[in-house]
């Protein structure tokens, strides 16, 4: 297989409401859009001259500009989205009857609605930050980011060709009903893999549990980038007892077709705090209740938090701290070095305690003062 080859590409499509307007993506890791419309026309969409132009690179072997992230991430020695989905398609789906120009993967962005306002995050992906960003960016306009009403997906034909379905946000899926509308559209679940990224703030209620319990697996991202203090600063309105609490109850009570993955997005507020998350996780989730392993993935921020260099003293101690940690070495190593400090995250980081009343040095003294 050639070394741009996606299955996203081929076989998955990302829908987007944004601005009034569907965006089309080959994933949601897909750096734009290829097409966009007023309502969801996925036949228009694939076949835009935008996603035969993508599908065309793909097909001559050559790098496609919107999938920078998913290249960033294997030349760093990381798993990416692309080689993930190699995966599944490969080892994990019955396809091999299906027409081959059937999309066979979704994902759904369910909106921006948010009970969260995650440092880490922007106004694009939760409805709690616009207050905030007006203050420390007066010169935007963030009305554009108001995307809480998903448009609402009514295709029956399309979505029971469907083996996949990937629901995020920026916001918290579970306060969305939309996804139980499509999968109420779909005739036979029993093939059909579901991915949620969710903060674990909230609960599937009965309903959703009994439509789970219908599917081939339900495979559940908790969002978990530090632990204690320092995750009620990060995730701000969470509270890591409850979440913890919550986690629990998902190990008790998700039907047994299920497992678990930890994603945790490493920026310049975090990436000194990393190995807590690891011993945590190996600690209190390493396993699902029916002994099936725990993944936890790691996913690089970026705007304002991004950890876009380290200065030599910072790295050096790093590198010391997670001598025993391999996973954690990759992401120090594969950092440009550079000896100044963080302009962009500093300047964020000072507003938004100032509008906030709060302090990242008290939760995060050691880094800070690497900084």
């Amino acid at each position: 297989m050639s070394k741009h080859y996606c299955y996203e590409i081929d076989r998955n499509i990302s829908l987007v409401s944004f601005n009034n307007k569907i965006r089309y993506q080959p994933c949601s890791f897909y750096e734009g859009e290829f097409y966009e419309s007023d309502e969801i026309n996925i036949k228009d969409a694939r076949n835009s001259s935008g996603y035969l132009e993508i599908k065309n690179l793909m097909e001559k072997d050559q790098p496609i500009p919107g999938c920078s992230t998913c290249y960033k991430e294997e030349v760093a020695g990381r798993t990416s989205r692309r080689q993930n989905s190699m995966k599944t398609y490969e080892n994990y789906l019955n396809y091999d009857n299906t027409d081959p120009n059937d999309i066979l993967g979704l994902d759904y962005c369910l909106g921006n609605l948010c009970n969260l306002k995650c440092v880490i995050c922007h106004p694009n992906n939760t409805s709690g930050l616009h207050e905030e960003f007006q203050k420390i960016y007066p010169e935007i306009k963030f009305e554009k980011y108001n995307k809480h009403s998903q448009t609402r997906l009514n295709d029956k034909e399309f979505l029971n060709k469907l083996k996949l379905i990937h629901f995020h946000g920026g916001g918290e899926p579970l306060l969305s009903d939309n996804h139980t509308l499509i999968l109420k559209q779909i005739d036979d679940l029993s093939d059909v893999r579901v991915f949620y990224n969710i903060n674990a703030t909230v609960k599937p209620n009965q309903e959703v549990l009994e439509l789970w319990e219908k599917c081939k697996l339900v495979e559940l991202y908790f969002s978990i980038d530090a632990v204690g203090k320092q995750f009620d600063y990060q995730r701000t309105n969470g509270h890591w007892e409850e979440v913890v609490d919550n986690i629990k109850w998902f190990k008790e009570n998700m039907p047994v077709n299920h497992m678990f993955n930890i994603n945790c997005t490493w920026s310049a507020l975090n990436v000194y705090y990393l190995d807590e998350v690891v011993n945590w996780k190996k600690e209190m989730l390493n396993t699902n209740r029916l002994g099936d392993p725990v993944n936890l993935l790691f996913q690089q921020a970026n705007a304002q938090t991004e950890l876009t260099h380290i200065r030599p003293k910072a790295r050096e101690q790093l590198i010391k701290k997670y001598e025993k940690y391999p996973e954690l070495l990759n992401i120090v190593k594969s950092l440009p070095v550079i000896d100044k400090p963080l302009d962009i995250f500093n300047d964020y980081i000072q507003k938004l305690d100032n509008i906030r009343n709060d302090d990242y040095k008290k939760y995060h003294s050691e880094w800070a003062e690497l900084l």
